[in-house]
């Protein structure tokens, strides 16, 4: 699997997020934009606790870094998505897609969708079966995810918005119906983020 593409001039990168500040940092300033500085702080230690708590095994992320910075300037971060285990009796290798943050400034230039794109390619490769996300249908739909029940796949929490809950399979089976409850990691079990 490659570690790195560009997609839109935009180099993105799996990464191990040593740089803890940065990337909590993309969160923080995308939220903040769009729902204010309270939500942009609770995003951020969202996104700080994914990366202090959840085993190495249970979470991607991915990192797409600024196209032509000034050549006196590193590269800067301008998206960051976070990929985590749904837990499942079934066995299905699932992930769930949450949060995903384009700074303001690059929004609307196809970063996100390529940074997605990517980190799909990226888990399809490691035999992920499938991946939800709990969103805007309309973004993600321009992705493939579709709607789903929760007779088809259980949340792990009670939804505030029932029509965000999307799927995605990333092999050509269909996702098989997952019967019982599904339990995410534990950074993102608290019902605020539900």
């Amino acid at each position: 699997m490659p570690k790195s593409i560009n997609y839109i001039s935009y180099p993105i990168t799996q990464t191990n997020t040593q740089n803890h500040t940065e990337f909590c940092n993309v969160f923080y300033h995308s939220f903040a934009q769009s729902e204010g500085k309270a939500e942009g702080q609770t995003i951020k230690t969202l996104v700080q606790n994914f990366l202090t708590t959840t085993a190495s095994e249970d979470i991607y992320t991915f990192c797409a870094n600024s196209a032509n910075p000034p050549s006196d300037e590193p590269n800067q971060l301008v998206g960051a998505v976070i990929l985590t285990r749904l837990f499942n009796d079934a066995g299905v290798e699932l992930f769930m897609l949450s949060p995903m943050a384009v700074l303001p400034t690059e929004q609307g230039t196809g970063v996100g969708q390529g940074l997605i794109r990517h980190a799909l390619d990226a888990l399809k490769a490691n035999g992920v079966q499938a991946v939800v996300t709990y969103g805007d249908i309309i973004l993600y739909g321009k992705l493939g995810f579709k709607p789903i029940s929760e007779d088809f796949l259980s949340a792990p929490k009670t939804k505030s918005h029932p029509e965000g809950w999307l799927s995605l399979a990333l092999t050509d089976a269909p996702i098989p119906i997952i019967t019982g409850k599904t339990r995410c990691v534990e950074a993102i079990a608290d019902k605020q983020y539900w």
